[in-house]
């Protein structure tokens, strides 16, 4: 719709004098003709898609305001250009620095608040909440659609509500709009759609972690797209700076220095809700550990060497360390396509220690083709160059081919998978109306099987507590793990790795490091900035710290096809693990025997549950046997726990060992269809 459309609609708007929040549909048919464009009304998906513009907007107000269908990407990066507020960090609404009335135009989805109710944590100074941090740019952020993946009936245990069952948080920025964002930290249920529609991986995070460690999870969230490690991340930059000899640890200290643009800023911003967090559990008598960082950012670095994005991070980590005084706290870094990025993270993960990096990779460009179209191609958000890209499909055959891959780039042929997933929100461009750019970051699919495979990092590097095979035959980072090449690993068209630029750079450079930076330890590298930031490859060179997840033979794991069969047009592929706390059944025999052990007779859980006033239901046996039937007892969940057997008449009714009736109870029972010991939970 042209400008002149514009103008020419907003006289008939005012001409009309249409009655407040009313559509008015002939004027924009009018004004449509007079450019000869046949549009139909407001409710016109080429009209929906520029509710950015005022004038429109004002025609429309009633389908501007109760229809948001989707992103429109195109008219929000063109709004920026047209503002003179755009810089190539702005590719999709993901990276819009605050939902403005304007912006919340074109990026309805992304700003679409959520219908949110605060929920604290339980007290149980048993149980300490478990919490995790989810830092970065717009893949933190997230583009996934919560409202299309319970369309599509995918990952249902992500929409549990009830955390007596899930067991775990959320907390973070609860609302959008630029008005109230920045005030609207708080903790609730973590499940797909708690705060809007557009989500990123903190629901894989918090589900798969709480599943392999039995344990309550909170997951604390800020990320913003667009962000960059060198200046809207670094503690020593700019608004980012404050006075630390006057910093007294409290949220209230930093709170009126949250001034100008909060996409420069988000260290101490960062900060400040982190702070909130903790006063708020502490307020609250809830007993937590910071035990981890998830770390998905890069593209706003892209133009950084290897070096200076790694000491970026370093000096970044260093203060989130200090700032939670855990100086091992484990950091779980996303791999990075782009070889100075990449090379960037497993330098600072070498200098850092307890930190992994890692990736999948299922397919490899030429660098030669890397470069302007048409002659060669730079991949980017709007651009997946997949016509310049190698795949050897055996994760798409497995996971699904992401909606939209060409069919005629499908691999193996014959016998390619014909079965999709939602891996990213737009593969290929749309003609429209209106028309829309690809846009490559992750979906709903991609933010789950992304996120559990950096959960599952976590506890494989980090813990003590094994992940089953089960679920590694599903995790991306450990079947296709982004290798470097090397003289013994070169690049090739079956073997898919990255140039370590690192190699190269670091024998030109040793001549001159040596005379300046022979005296670097493995300590003065993590804790001398004169030292990570000027002598990287010293700093490599005395590094004790692997950064890389060890690769898992292949030899333990299954491939295409024979993990999943060829599929035809229509046939379902075999189900992935079961993911998500499930339900458990009343064991009724078990509960009948408890109680003959004691000369008692009972029928069942659901007789046992009812009777008394639900007070066998104290009784942690009870509470494990019949945790369906007790279920209901106590939705508060504030009810303690007695031990012994409750039919015994000389067992002490009020033995205390538990301040909540919500600790985890755990078995573990096969499900041969997907090959699964699954984690159930009530």
């Amino acid at each position: 719709m042209s400008r002149t459309l514009y103008t020419l609609l907003l006289s008939a708007v005012l001409a009309a004098a249409a009655p407040a929040c009313e559509d008015n549909n002939q004027a924009v048919i009018d004004a449509g003709q007079q450019q000869g464009m046949a549009v139909t009304g407001c409710s016109d998906p080429a009209v929906l898609g520029q509710c950015g513009n005022p004038k429109i907007k004002q025609a429309c107000c009633l389908s501007c305001t109760t229809t948001c269908t989707e992103d429109d990407d195109t008219g929000f990066v063109d709004y920026m250009k047209d503002t003179n507020a755009w810089d190539d960090t702005i590719t999709t609404c993901a990276d819009a620095p605050s939902c403005t009335e304007e912006i919340t135009g074109y990026c309805c989805s992304s700003c679409k608040n959520g219908n949110v109710t605060l929920e604290m944590p339980w007290v149980d100074d048993a149980d300490p909440v478990q919490v995790y941090m989810s830092l970065g740019q717009s893949n933190c952020g997230g583009s996934a659609s919560a409202d299309l993946m319970k369309a599509d009936g995918k990952h249902p245990y992500l929409f549990e509500t009830d955390t007596n069952k899930s067991k775990v948080w959320f907390a973070g920025l609860t609302a959008r709009d630029a008005t109230t964002a920045p005030n609207s930290f708080g903790i609730t249920a973590a499940w797909a759609g708690c705060v809007g529609d557009r989500h990123g991986p903190e629901f894989a995070y918090g589900n798969r972690l709480q599943e392999l460690t039995g344990k309550r999870v909170l997951i604390f969230k800020y990320c913003m797209g667009g962000t960059s490690a060198k200046e809207s991340w670094n503690p020593d930059f700019g608004a980012n700076v404050w006075d630390k000899s006057q910093d007294n640890g409290t949220a209230a200290f930093l709170e009126d220095l949250r001034t100008g643009e909060p996409k420069m800023q988000q260290y101490l911003r960062t900060t400040y809700n982190l702070r909130l967090l903790r006063e708020q559990l502490d307020a609250a008598g809830v007993a937590y550990e910071i035990k981890g960082v998830f770390w998905r950012q890069g593209s706003g670095d892209q133009d950084s060497d290897w070096q200076t994005y790694g000491a970026d991070q370093i000096r970044l980590f260093n203060a989130i360390r200090a700032e939670v005084a855990v100086p091992d706290l484990p950091i779980i870094m996303e791999g990075d396509g782009r070889p100075n990025i990449q090379g960037g993270k497993v330098y600072a993960a070498q200098v850092l220690c307890h930190t992994t990096v890692g990736s999948s990779v299922s397919g490899q460009q030429d660098p030669s083709t890397i470069g302007p179209r048409p002659d060669k191609c730079q991949p980017m958000v709007a651009d997946p160059c997949t016509d310049f890209i190698t795949f050897h499909g055996e994760l798409e055959n497995q996971f699904g081919w992401p909606v939209g891959f060409p069919e005629d780039l499908k691999v193996p042929k014959p016998g390619h998978s014909a079965v999709t997933s939602q891996w990213k929100v737009r593969y290929q461009a749309d003609p429209g109306p209106p028309a829309k750019n690809p846009n490559m970051h992750d979906d709903y699919d991609g933010m789950w099987w992304n996120g559990v495979a950096m959960a599952n990092a976590y506890v494989r590097e980090h813990t003590d507590i094994a992940v089953p095979h089960a679920i590694t035959e599903w995790d991306t980072w450990a079947k296709w793990p982004a290798s470097r090449c090397t003289s013994q690993n070169p690049r090739s068209e079956t073997n898919f790795c990255w140039d370590d630029a690192s190699a190269t750079d670091c024998n030109q450079a040793n001549a001159q490091e040596d005379a300046m930076c022979g005296s670097v330890t493995a300590e003065s590298c993590k804790t001398t900035e004169l030292h990570y930031i000027n002598c990287p490859c010293a700093c490599q060179g005395v590094a004790t710290c692997t950064a890389e997840p060890p690769v898992i033979d292949r030899a333990t794991l299954t491939y295409y096809p024979d993990l999943v069969p060829v599929l035809g047009p229509g046939d379902e592929p075999t189900p992935p693990p079961t993911q998500g706390p499930i339900v458990c059944e009343n064991d009724d025999a078990a509960i009948v025997d408890l109680a003959q052990q004691q000369g008692q007779t009972v029928t069942g859980c659901t007789a046992v549950a009812n009777a008394r006033n639900g007070h066998y239901c104290s009784y942690d046996v009870v509470a494990n046997l019949c945790c369906e039937a007790c279920a209901g007892q106590d939705a508060a969940g504030t009810r303690t726990l007695a031990t012994g057997n409750p039919f015994d008449a000389s067992q002490n009714e009020t033995s205390d060992v538990s301040s909540s009736a919500r600790q985890s109870r755990i078995w573990t029972t096969t499900f041969a269809a997907a090959g699964l010991a699954a984690m159930v939970v009530c």
